[in-house]
């Protein structure tokens, strides 16, 4: 009867000699929420996005004899978006105090900034992958937590920028005529942009500005980046020598190629424009007609005379 004992003692002693390592094994568990992500696109270079990481760290085990003492750990989190788009600043671990042996849940916020580049495609998600854990605690036998990923996204808003200029500021034509101005267009915001032209001042008198259609712009890399458009100039007019002079002011306003309510800063172009030279009225067809008819008509009474 004793030697059952004895056995069954021993059975009980070697179970809990198992059991125990693999209870004080037993890794705490690790979650967490992403927070304060915008929900609108994002201005580049203007714009600070303050992105929180808020964690859960939960130990559940009782281990025998370890109550009361605190060890350290370290909760990181590593934060991967594309480094010629996003800047990631601000810091990511935290230090968390654990009362080692006891089931209790610590709870915190890592926060972050991040800033988008102007290099970054206008109105084209950002994928950005983040990952957390807690390490093991110094000093005691609770291992590290499981660790865990997310995913999230950041759009840029629309960046106009573009530039604008005359080849030729000023050109001379004669009386009723056209003056051509080329006028380079290039874009270097974030995204296809269409420019559109405008008169913002003109000369008095029967000048005429003739505007040139909508440009369609690549974003910057694209093969259609820079373009050059003609504004035409159509020269006022009289009898005789003319020698006059009138300036415009062309208004070019970029907007987004795919919606025209987001608008950039507009750019000016000045050109000069002059007219020189003799102006002599050409013969009107109807007054042609009936100088021709007159002359046939005089023709025809001259030879009756004769008769």
């Amino acid at each position: 009867m004793s030697m059952n004992l004895l056995r069954t003692a021993g059975v009980a002693f070697l179970a809990l000699a198992v059991l125990a390592p693999a209870a004080a094994a037993q890794a705490p568990t690790f979650s967490f929420s992403i927070d304060g992500l915008p929900t609108q696109p994002v201005t580049p270079i203007e714009q600070t996005v303050n992105v929180e990481f808020n964690y859960k760290y939960s130990t559940k085990m009782q281990l025998q004899g370890a109550g009361g003492l605190v060890g350290n750990a370290q909760v990181t989190f590593d934060v991967q978006c594309p480094q010629d788009k996003i800047l990631v600043s601000g810091g990511t671990t935290q230090i968390i105090s654990v009362e080692v042996g006891t089931s209790n849940d610590y709870t915190g916020t890592v926060t972050i900034q991040l800033q988008v580049l102007r290099e970054a495609p206008g109105l084209a998600p950002i994928q950005c992958t983040v990952s957390g854990g807690v390490g093991q605690v110094v000093a005691t036998a609770v291992p590290a937590s499981n660790p865990e990923s997310k995913s999230f996204a950041l759009t840029p808003d629309y960046l106009p920028y573009i530039e604008a200029s005359a080849s030729s500021k000023l050109r001379q034509g004669g009386p009723q005529k056209q003056i051509p101005f080329a006028i380079d267009v290039s874009n270097f915001g974030n995204a296809a942009t269409k420019v559109v032209f405008s008169i913002e001042s003109s000369p008095k008198g029967s000048w005429q500005g003739l505007l040139p259609d909508p440009a369609l712009l690549d974003a910057p890399g694209g093969s259609q980046q820079t373009k050059q458009v003609v504004f035409n100039v159509a020269t006022p007019y009289k009898n005789g020598w003319n020698n006059d002079e009138g300036g415009f002011t062309i208004t070019v306003t970029p907007e987004y190629q795919y919606n025209s309510e987001k608008k950039g800063s507009p750019q000016q172009v000045t050109v000069l424009a002059r007219v020189r030279g003799v102006y002599v009225p050409s013969i009107e067809p109807m007054v042609m007609v009936a100088a021709i008819l007159g002359s046939a008509l005089i023709l025809r009474l001259t030879k009756d005379d004769e008769i």
